[in-house]
């Protein structure tokens, strides 16, 4: 058997659901909420980071970068989190030659995100 490459290994799941249970202590009402809150803000915040990707304004991303990396923190979605803090670290360079490409791995991963959370409080 050859070793596998990085390539091959699955994806790391988009939101560590351990985790946010431990997060919510087990309060389904409140997991709800705190999904669904999640769910409703992304996109808007989606909207303000194309504009300033738009824009080149390297403040406005970096800032909504990093209050996006918080709203992951707190949903433990933990590659979301990490593509935007990166993002943050980048924009903090002021090199914005990457920004689409960044745009581009964080609405495909947000994507992934909110088809885990949504099935999530599906089942709730």
């Amino acid at each position: 058997m050859g070793t596998t490459s990085l390539k091959e290994s699955p994806p790391e799941p988009p939101v560590d659901i351990d985790a946010l249970h431990k997060i919510t202590d087990g309060d389904e009402e409140f997991l709800q909420e705190l999904v669904q809150l999640f769910l409703d803000d992304v996109p808007g915040r989606l909207i303000k980071l194309h504009a300033a990707v738009t824009n080149a304004s390297a403040p406005e991303i970096k800032s909504e970068a990093h209050g996006l990396k918080g709203s992951c923190g707190n949903l433990s979605a933990k590659g979301m989190q990490k593509l935007m803090a990166e993002m943050e670290r980048v924009a903090a360079t002021d090199d914005l030659t990457k920004m689409p490409k960044f745009i581009a791995e964080v609405e495909e991963e947000f994507a992934r995100v909110r088809t885990v959370l949504e099935k999530l409080i599906n089942k709730l």
